[in-house]
């Protein structure tokens, strides 16, 4: 058995049609337990164990993309990680060049493409520049 953690979530730009998903994809990674909606932002906590061969960082990654993969999209996914047997905390934060960085390898993290504007950060030609595959799916789709 790992060592005892307070893990505390906080997630902002989310896609509110999606924070029932959001909350079970979070809750099935770190038993999360009383969830509060405050404006534009979801927060969690609870205590646990990390698995003895996960670090907090691996940990960061697991959670964030699963609320990604619930929500569809990047949103900001700020974990709080406390050691119950050491002091002191840190605080985990993954940005959007992560989610890319995530989303070449992963397919269930693809952008959506049917999305309102504004439940999208970015175009797919925006994304298009930073990712490769997206460009030249992009281009074949434009041949047709």
């Amino acid at each position: 058995m790992g060592l005892a953690y307070s893990m505390s979530v906080a997630i902002t730009g989310h896609n509110v049609r999606k924070t029932e998903a959001i909350k079970a994809a979070a809750s099935g990674e770190w038993e999360f337990d009383s969830w509060k909606e405050n404006p534009g932002t979801l927060v969690a906590s609870a205590d646990g164990r990390l698995s003895y061969h996960e670090s907090e960082e691996q940990f960061a990654e697991r959670l964030s993309m699963a609320v990604w993969r619930a929500n569809g999209f990047f949103c900001i996914v700020e974990i709080v990680a406390g050691c119950l047997e050491e002091i002191p905390y840190e605080t985990h934060l993954l940005t959007e060049v992560d989610y890319m960085r995530f989303a070449r390898t992963d397919e269930s993290l693809y952008i959506e493409r049917n999305t309102d504007i504004e439940e999208q950060f970015y175009s797919i030609q925006d994304c298009a520049d930073w990712w490769p595959d997206l460009k030249r799916e992009n281009s074949d789709s434009d041949d047709e």
